[in-house]
Formats: structure tokens, sequence, C-alpha cells
């Protein structure tokens, strides 16, 4: 299993009515193919960092 946890730090000065930070976790079962070489860092955090931004783009927030 390859796993991580991405999150946003919105300012409190751009968000918006009661809209609050955003946490992703993203979570790769299917690990026995890759065996040793699956990781949580290299492959479940881009798909967790495209949700992050797709996110934070549907917030109206910019990411990065």
């Amino acid at each position: 299993m390859a796993w991580t946890v991405l999150f946003s730090v919105i300012p409190e000065d751009e968000l918006v009515d009661d809209q609050e930070n955003v946490v992703v976790v993203t979570v790769i079962e299917d690990t026995q193919d890759k065996g040793s070489k699956l990781g949580g860092g290299s492959d479940a955090a881009p798909v967790g960092i495209q949700v992050l931004e797709s996110a934070v783009s549907r917030l109206g927030l910019r990411f990065g």
C-alpha cells in the first residue's frame, strides 16, 4: 500500500465565507505488482497533488 496526506494552508484573508482548508488523502491499495518500487511520494503524491490543485481551484484560490 502506498499513501500520502496533502493539505492546503489558505491564509485567512483569502478565505471566502465559511470555506475551510483542504485535506487530501491518497491511497493506492494494489501495490503487489510494483513491489518495493511503489511509494507514497513517487506514486500516491502526484495523484493527490492533482486532486488538491483541482479542489483549491474550485474554491477560486491559487495553488502553489
